[in-house]
């Protein structure tokens, strides 16, 4: 099929062209080798760059010579150790390439969509707890009804500023950082108030949020918000917040229910997360009239033009299983 036939296709050659004629002419440069120095623009160091296309250190060492020798230049600096830094020449392939690999995986997509088939590599950026928890099955499922795509699961809690290249959805929970990026609610995520029967029965049950002072609390810190501060409001609209000043605190929500469920304190908690402790009477429900506010978990992702189609697939999956 002739290059003008297929949408795209010729925009990326024009591009490419345009970039480096003479490379290109004379397949002197390569997907592979863009592969290469985004890597090493990336990662900025040989061990890096070798952990993210899977081969040692030493053959990217062997490959980066090889390829500067082929187009006589210089791609890469040396910066200490195995640190690396592109040179200008290094910047500019790292720049174009970018697009130009980009402009080909779109149109993966594209002819792959045509076909009813998803391809390429999903990498999707979570929170450790519910990462770990539920994305992580959500994934193994969405793989099963498309196993042409490969899976990447970064798990982080605290992203800081968030990345701008290289992943295709960013799951978040009860955050609202300052972005361009579209914002999807897949889940209200309602969060419960809860101790064990056995706490309980030796503490006393709190009849209203200024009782917690009083208790041992357990807190979990999955990113940067003031998790010492508990809000609530009661069914009359009243607004009450406490200042809890924890036994246990721990980023990871496993650690934090197994310690409620051994009767250490109480904890606030997703409902998704508990929902088998509270139907096993493992614990219990307490101040069922005073809410804390929910906790949302949405989707980072870019607009609809900017979105690969087994991102576009993987975010339809998310809503109908975590909504």
């Amino acid at each position: 099929m002739c290059s003008h036939h297929i949408p795209g296709l010729s925009s990326t050659i024009s591009l490419a062209r345009k970039f480096v004629p003479a490379m290109l002419d004379r397949l002197m440069i390569e997907s592979p080798d863009l592969r290469l120095i985004l890597a090493i623009a990336d990662k900025g160091s040989l061990s890096a760059a070798a952990r993210l296309l899977h081969v040692t250190p030493s053959a990217i060492s062997q490959r980066l010579t090889q390829l500067e020798q082929r187009l006589g230049l210089r791609i890469a600096e040396r910066s200490g150790g195995a640190g690396l830094v592109l040179t200008a020449e290094g910047e500019l392939l790292a720049q174009k390439g970018r697009i130009i690999l980009g402009d080909i995986e779109a149109l993966d997509d594209a002819v792959a969509n045509r076909k009813g088939k998803v391809s390429g590599n999903l990498k999707v950026i979570a929170p450790l707890g519910i990462g770990r928890r539920r994305i992580s099955a959500l994934l193994n499922r969405f793989h099963s009804l498309h196993d042409g795509i490969t899976v990447e699961l970064i798990l982080n809690d605290r992203l800081g500023q968030l990345p701008k290249e290289g992943w295709d959805v960013i799951i978040q929970v009860n955050e609202e950082k300052d972005t361009s990026l579209r914002r999807i609610l897949l889940s209200s995520n309602r969060r419960v108030l809860c101790a064990s029967p056995e706490y309980l029965k030796s503490e006393g049950n709190p009849e209203h949020p200024k009782d917690l002072t009083r208790h041992r609390c357990i807190v979990i810190r999955e990113n940067d918000e003031d998790v010492t501060l508990w809000r609530f409001v009661n069914n009359s609209g009243k607004n009450f917040d406490v200042r809890v000043d924890p036994v246990f605190t721990s980023n990871d929500s496993s650690c934090t229910e197994e310690w409620a469920i051994a009767g250490k304190g109480i904890l606030l908690r997703s409902h998704w997360g508990i929902a088998k402790y509270l139907e096993r009477g493992q614990l219990v429900e307490i101040l069922a009239d005073w809410k804390a506010p929910d906790a949302p978990i949405v989707a980072l992702t870019r607009g609809s033009r900017g979105r690969s189609a087994r991102a576009e697939k993987f975010l339809e999956f998310l809503r109908q299983n975590l909504s």
